[in-house]
């Protein structure tokens, strides 16, 4: 058996090798997920409406994230709270996910979104087809020199739950009901800052900004009473779980064929080791390359012609030759074909410094010998150097 076939044997069993230990170990452990509690600073600093979600679980309420995808895909019963305030993730908002969610609050659910897009006037929309749908126009307030500040906090209250509230949305954003469609609203000094409207047997809320309720502004004034009583102020549904939709991170393609196909990923791996030994192990020492003196053209030549004449193939390399040396003179002198043999040998004369019976015997002679047969080839070979 050649080496090549021994590398070739070696690498199958190592791979067979490797599958197995692979397969016994993927059928003789199992992947156990373990949790551990993170530092409260790291947990914010990965979710900036940790504080209100600890609030919210305070007075018995059930918070959980979501990816867009997988709210459609597996959307929560009709008296839960969905609340989508990032913009990436109200980007991933198609149309077929937005039939989703209209047909799911149609049936009662209550979706919260957050307008982020300014409304351009000149293009008559905001980029986000969704809420212009329901005709909410998002508008940025500029405070003229000389002009007093916008009110830092709005005073609010919800039936049935006792006193106003106090809620500072950021100011210099508001909101405009361009159709009048909403039937509860809170108003700041410039504008709208919270739309309500009724769809189905459900209800879509709209905030200009949800600051109020991250890490940094839920413990001022009332935000978190607001928050609380904004998603469980319908009480005859029995609002038990706020579902938070955030673009959270999708796993890598490396993650989810690892998690599908396993073993595809071992034998593939036990497969590049395998190719890359083998490649290893074809190359040794570098050789020594003995350069010998290079021989001269006409040695080639004088080689080339007793190697032909040998095997009978001397008329036919010679009329290829002559046909070769036909089309270069052809390029060069335009009336090639037109003039006569004399005329051609004179030119030929001229351009090479060789004798017209010389040429004449090059062009039109069959050799008898090898000598005669490798003079004629060293001849055409200096007509074509020269022409």
């Amino acid at each position: 058996m050649n080496q090549r076939g021994q590398y070739f044997i070696w690498g199958l069993l190592i791979c067979l090798s490797f599958a197995a230990g692979g397969y016994w170990f993927l059928t003789n452990f199992e992947q156990v997920e373990e949790s551990y509690t993170t530092s409260e600073e790291e947990e914010a600093r990965n979710n900036r409406y940790l504080a209100a979600e600890r609030f919210l679980s305070l007075h018995g309420m059930q918070t959980e994230s979501k990816g867009m995808a997988q709210l459609v895909d597996d959307m929560p019963a009709t008296n839960q709270v969905v609340f989508v305030p990032d913009h990436r993730a109200s980007e991933s908002l198609t149309s077929e996910r937005q039939e989703v969610l209209h047909d799911w609050m149609s049936d009662g659910g209550h979706l919260i979104l957050v307008a982020h897009d300014v409304w351009d006037e000149e293009k008559e929309s905001s980029g986000d087809k969704f809420l212009d749908a329901f005709g909410i126009q998002k508008h940025l307030h500029t405070v003229e020199a000389g002009a007093a500040e916008p009110s830092a906090y709005i005073e609010t209250r919800f039936a049935g739950f006792g006193d106003n509230l106090k809620v500072s949305f950021i100011p210099h954003y508001y909101m405009v009901d361009s159709e009048e469609a909403a039937y509860a609203a809170i108003q700041g000094d410039v504008g709208y800052h919270l739309l309500q409207f009724a769809v189905g047997n459900g209800l879509l809320t709209v905030l200009s900004d949800d600051w109020i309720w991250c890490n940094c502004k839920i413990g001022k004034y009332d935000h978190a009473i607001f928050m609380h009583n904004l998603i469980v102020s319908d009480v005859t549904k029995g609002v038990s779980k706020l579902w938070i939709i955030r673009d959270l991170q999708f796993p890598s393609l490396l993650t989810l064929i690892w998690k599908h196909a396993p073993y595809v990923v071992l034998i593939f791996g036990v497969l590049i080791i395998v190719i890359l030994w083998a490649a290893y192990n074809r190359f040794g020492p570098p050789l020594v390359v003995n350069h010998q003196v290079r021989r001269s053209l006409v040695e080639h030549l004088d080689a080339c012609g007793r190697y032909h004449w040998q095997q009978n193939r001397a008329q036919a390399l010679l009329q290829a030759l002559r046909e070769q040396l036909v089309q270069v003179a052809e390029k060069r002198h335009p009336r090639w074909r037109q003039i006569s043999r004399l005329e051609q040998l004179v030119w030929l004369a001229q351009r090479s410094k060789l004798s017209q019976q010389l040429l004449s015997r090059t062009l039109d002679y069959q050799p008898e010998t090898e000598a005669e047969f490798t003079q004629i080839v060293q001849t055409i070979q200096r007509l074509r150097k020269t022409l």
